[in-house]
């Protein structure tokens, strides 16, 4: 245990350090990610935040290693392995630089090759307001945003979720065959940065999360600790648990993460066709997933909030009209929104009208969204409207199940909000779409809903 080994004072003490750096180094990266002015700036941010976590740790324990990515030059580790440090200051940088958010600050404590204590800050994600991971062994539970977290993950295949590459939208038909098996085919949503997706696994929004980008330890250590505060584990590309070497770094060719069974499952299938596509860049992109552009992002977190969770709310009450189904049955809504998705023609015209294959005037299930999205945001009168309150998912599936006749935005954000509470198996890529939703309505000045915004 632990308490045998490291002081649990001590240990609290470096969680704290490290869940307040990572803190203020998200929002620096978080000013660089929304900023435009800061644009060309970008590739400094992983230095200029790197150098802050290393200075306020190595500052408050300078008898433990540091280890990150950045500046190697500057890196300490000890014989003796004494506790270290792995930090990742910003994991998908290759994401944060095509300004999408999901980004995440990743700092992991070593001690005797096994990770205990991770903190995971996805700064930007979903909707700028962030969302934060914390574990520490002994003396602290996995919490989300300051909440304890106990994960439900599911033994079934045709049911279970895996996390995969930002990317992997662009082969899509590969990693449907990979996922493909004799029982059924899983379901995978995309999330940038292997941190990110180990810490939403960690916490149940899926059962696995998936790297076959040959991760480095710094990338998926912090996020290794939180499979360990849910009682998951994260696995090499031939099944076995990660140790870490406090001297010398660890690299792998693939890594599995998660629920036990299933990511020692994923780690016996058969990548390489995944593999071949990546190689050959062949893109097959299907539903339900959409090849984000370079952008700029909404800086208003409130108006990105409301059209996530009107847009959200909006595939809900798809699903409940289609399949006149009872809104209080929440097993059912959530084996709805995992199998069927909600409403595909509303998608594929976002996505056509934004790679430009459509023009809006020929998107009717899109600009009735649209209508509705606007004219509920204009309606100040609407008492129901005013304040943002906290409201459960099965008032936002009554909201649906009424006929989608005009959007109470702000019922329909709460309801985001809790998301992960329930219906949290949801496969539209909904966060993606309504950023770029909201840049491309900006642009689009002649919109005649939209001119007095």
């Amino acid at each position: 245990m632990t308490q045998s080994l490291l002081d649990l004072s001590l240990l609290e003490k470096a969680l704290h350090h490290a869940t307040q750096v990572a803190l203020e180094a998200g929002a620096i990266l978080l000013d660089y990610l929304e900023d435009p002015s800061k644009t060309q700036l970008k590739e400094q941010a992983d230095l200029e935040v790197e150098r802050l976590i290393r200075t306020q740790l190595c500052r408050a324990f300078p008898d433990w290693g540091f280890r990150a990515e950045e500046e190697p030059h500057l890196n300490k580790t000890f014989a003796d392995e004494r506790p270290m440090w792995l930090v990742d200051p910003n994991d998908g940088t290759s994401a944060f630089l095509k300004g999408e958010r999901g980004a995440s600050v990743s700092i992991a404590l070593i001690f005797q090759k096994r990770p205990i204590l991770g903190v995971v800050f996805a700064y930007a994600a979903p909707n700028g307001n962030g969302d934060l991971f914390t574990w520490a062994e002994g003396c602290d539970p996995l919490k989300r945003n300051g909440a304890v977290v106990i994960p439900n993950w599911t033994n079934h295949w045709t049911r279970s979720i895996h996390f995969i590459s930002n990317s992997a939208d662009q082969i899509s038909k590969a990693y449907q065959e990979a996922l493909t098996q004799p029982e059924g085919q899983a379901h995978y949503r995309v999330a940038p940065g292997i941190a990110y997706r180990l810490a939403l696994c960690a916490v149940g929004e899926g059962e696995t999360a998936v790297s076959l980008a040959s991760p480095r330890d710094f990338d998926f250590a912090a996020g290794h600790a939180l499979l360990k505060g849910a009682g998951g584990e994260l696995f090499d590309e031939k099944g076995r648990p990660v140790s870490y070497n406090h001297s010398q770094p660890t690299r792998l060719a693939c890594s599995f993460g998660g629920y036990v069974p299933l990511a020692q499952k994923l780690s016996q299938l058969d990548w390489n066709p995944v593999l071949r596509a990546k190689i050959n860049h062949k893109k097959t992109i299907d539903l339900p997933f959409l090849q984000p552009k370079d952008m700029s992002l909404s800086n208003s977190k409130d108006l990105l909030d409301q059209i996530q969770g009107s847009w959200w709310g909006w595939h809900l009450g798809h699903l409940i009209q289609k399949h006149q189904v009872d809104f209080k049955n929440s097993e059912l809504m959530n084996d709805l929104a995992l199998h069927y998705g909600g409403d595909e023609a509303l998608i594929q015209e976002a996505r056509d009208w934004m790679t430009e294959k459509r023009s809006l005037e020929h998107c009717k299930t899109l600009t009735t969204f649209l209508n509705h999205y606007f004219s509920s945001s204009s309606d100040s009168s609407n008492t129901e409207q005013s304040p943002l309150l906290p409201v459960t998912p099965e008032m936002g599936a009554l909201w649906g199940s009424k006929g989608r006749s005009k959007l109470n935005q702000r019922m329909i954000s709460s309801f985001l909000a809790h998301r992960q509470n329930s219906f949290n198996s949801w496969l539209v890529d909904g966060d993606r779409l309504a950023e770029q939703l909201l840049v491309l309505l900006k642009q689009s000045k002649n919109l005649t809903f939209i001119q007095d915004q």
